[in-house]
């Protein structure tokens, strides 16, 4: 199709060669000056199929495009490199320049339905439904909404602006998100689990995708309901410690401890800003019955990384015995944990050294005595 679409003159946006070798369609064609008319639009190509209608109309080198399309998967980052990159091959890096003039040849409306569209990696929808409505010149609107799994939901609106050498956009997201899909370690296990639900708000400009994301800034709130902590045996960690009475196995005690069960918190609603790219919660309240702490989450969009930090603190009648601190950073779908529990441990060492003190003091006691 490519050397087809470079034979008129039209330039079209980069896909994989497979797709040039196996793509085939069909329709039923009305042509004149000036229009193209689809109708009865079929096409196979790996792992897609697409069907719909569509009207063409204006030069073949500024096309005016309509149409209504339905089509199996749709990879949302292709969607947008085809509107707002060069369509040259070229592979799309973050300090690629934009060229938005194809936001220009949406005559009114383009609306695509997809099984299966692939949001960014963890993240896909079901029965999802994409709106492309012009709304002046070189500015377009575009409205996702979809199903990630039969109870939770995803919208997203983003209206966009070509503005000379700048991209400008602002929009909303609302969504229910699945941190298991979101957040795994490096051996592929979910690194938190639970739902979080997301309202965001947000706007930038840019001359490139790096720089137009280190440009974001927004707002909204995180509303977490009940997230579960893997390998974070809180509990199993208190007990194992109450029956130490040798420090040289402490560390074996709280590490083995820490990595055999898991623990599930209540969390509360709290704000999320968004500045330059960085996206950072609030300190969440978390709860378990028998400890409580918090949860702070951040994401780096222009370096793809992205950080929780969470430290629980079990409740006793003793203020004074410190929690454990656990850091899950790095990419998104390959974390590392860490944890910080140097403050337990010096505290079991006092306490036990104490014991000891005491112990001796008692037996001292006993022989003054006698």
């Amino acid at each position: 199709i490519t050397p087809l679409a470079s034979a008129v003159g039209l330039a079209v946006p980069a896909w994989p060669v497979e797709i040039d070798r196996k793509f085939s369609a069909s329709a039923d064609a009305v042509m004149s000056p000036g229009l193209l008319k689809l109708t009865n639009l079929t096409a196979t190509m790996p792992l897609n199929t697409m069907a719909g209608k569509a009207t063409v109309t204006g030069n073949i080198k500024a096309p005016l495009i309509d149409g209504e399309l339905t089509v199996q998967t749709l990879d949302l980052g292709w969607l947008a490199s085809a509107m707002v990159m060069p369509a040259d091959g070229s592979p799309v890096r973050a300090a690629s320049t934009f060229d938005a003039t194809r936001l220009g040849w949406l005559n009114r409306s383009l609306t695509i339905a997809a099984q299966r569209v692939e949001v960014i990696p963890g993240l896909a929808l079901g029965n999802t439904r994409t709106d492309i409505k012009r709304t002046g010149q070189e500015a377009v609107n575009f409205s996702i909404t979809g199903d990630p799994s039969p109870d939770r939901r995803f919208s997203m609106f983003v209206a966009t602006q070509n503005a000379g050498p700048l991209l400008k956009l602002s929009g909303k997201l609302e969504a229910t998100l699945a941190l298991a899909d979101l957040l795994q370690t490096v051996d592929g296990q979910g690194a938190v689990a639970g739902d979080i639900g997301l309202q965001l708000e947000f706007n930038g400009e840019g001359r490139s995708p790096g720089g137009l994301v280190s440009q974001l800034t927004g707002n909204g709130s995180v509303a977490p309901t009940s997230l579960t902590l893997p390998n974070f045996n809180l509990s199993g960690v208190t007990r194992r410690l109450a029956a130490i009475e040798n420090v040289n196995i402490i560390d074996d005690a709280i590490n083995s401890a820490l990595s055999q069960g898991d623990t599930v918190v209540t969390a509360r609603p709290v704000e999320v800003s968004l500045q330059n790219g960085n996206l950072r919660t609030d300190n969440i309240p978390i709860n378990t019955e028998s400890s409580s702490g918090t949860l702070r989450l951040s994401a780096d969009f222009s370096g793809q990384k992205v950080r929780a930090d969470v430290s629980l603190k079990h409740k006793s009648s003793n203020d004074e015995v410190p929690g454990i601190a656990m850091r899950l950073a790095g990419h998104p779908l390959s974390l590392n944990r860490t944890y910080d529990t140097s403050a337990l441990k010096s505290w079991v060492v006092v306490s036990l050294l104490q014991k000891g003190m005491d112990r001796l003091e008692a037996v001292s006691y006993t022989h003054l005595r006698a």
